[in-house]
């Protein structure tokens, strides 16, 4: 009987643990979708952007990031998708020159955080193709957007400030 007493109080101890690893690891994975969402900082490079080098981290923005330029780049800015691209939307802040992402016949998808120039030094060139997904504002500033590739999407679209062309 005492041999059966310690088997239950070493099974009762087992399931314990494992339901405590469990959730945990439940935990872990329910948080790591908003951990991984962030602002991706664009390196100072014209490599293409969907390209790990051409990010600071070292991984290209996914659906829930936004893209950044920042004083990170030191210069002007022409770059190009290189494979179609969901971000959440791009900043552009006190970035060394104009940006341009320009048409190599990739779309690139913008999400709900749409585009935010408030910070910006210069103007911002989208030359690709862009997918307007979902309802966004576009926030240009004092700055001007250019779009010249062919835009498509369904989502309302709300501008403050700037110039668009």
């Amino acid at each position: 009987m005492l041999k059966t007493i310690k088997m239950r109080t070493a099974m009762k101890t087992k399931i314990t643990t494992c339901r405590a690893r469990l959730t945990r690891a439940g935990l872990i994975l329910a948080l790591a979708p908003a951990a991984l969402a962030s602002d991706v900082i664009k390196a100072n490079n014209t490599g293409n952007l969907d390209l790990g080098a051409s990010w600071v981290s070292g991984t290209p923005p996914g659906a829930s990031d936004v893209g950044v330029w920042d004083a990170t780049v030191t210069a002007a800015n022409a770059v190009l998708l290189g494979a179609s691209a969901n971000w959440a939307g791009i900043r552009i802040t006190n970035v060394g020159g104009a940006v341009s992402i320009g048409n190599d016949g990739n779309t690139l998808t913008l999400g709900a955080s749409g585009i935010d120039m408030t910070g910006a030094g210069y103007g911002l060139t989208l030359g690709c193709i862009l997918d307007i997904s979902n309802d966004q504002t576009w926030n240009l500033g004092t700055r001007s957007l250019a779009l010249s590739g062919a835009n498509t999407g369904s989502g309302g679209l709300t501008l403050t400030g700037g110039t668009v062309f």
